[in-house]
């Protein structure tokens, strides 16, 4: 019943992990095995739940991505104006005053998008590998 298949479920997982890992696989080569599998299982409540909950988990990221680029981006500019002097790039990327106060605009968004979705979705917000929402209150 159920609880057979779960176990089978379990025991292909488990294979999958020691596969993965012997074979040093990339992540496309493990993406096409899942998909491979997915393909072959039949459908059920539990796995459309599942997608539901993680595409609603991926989607809830993007805005929160797009801020973390923006943000790293005015920092790296705040940091060549403050080295070599404000006039010294000219991208058209704004003052030194209309930088700092995006930053600002942005640190507040930021960690309250950020706490938002880690109780959402009781996991932390990665941006470019990296606990995102220390790496701001450290910074």
């Amino acid at each position: 019943g159920e609880k057979g298949s779960r176990v089978k479920m379990d025991g292909i997982l488990s294979g999958f992990v020691s596969i993965k890992r012997a074979l040093e696989m990339t992540p496309l080569e493990q993406v096409a095995m899942l998909m491979k599998l997915l393909q072959h299982s039949t459908f059920s409540p539990n796995l459309a739940s599942c997608y539901s909950e993680l595409e609603q988990k991926y989607k809830s990221q993007l805005p929160l991505k797009k801020m973390a680029s923006r943000r790293e981006f005015v920092r790296y500019r705040l940091g060549v104006m403050s080295r070599f002097g404000e006039n010294s790039a000219t991208t058209g990327e704004g003052n030194w005053d209309a930088l700092t106060d995006e930053l600002v605009s942005l640190d507040k968004g930021l960690l309250r998008g950020i706490e938002e979705y880690e109780r959402k979705h009781r996991t932390v917000f990665l941006f470019e590998g990296r606990e995102y929402g220390e790496v701001m209150r450290r910074e």
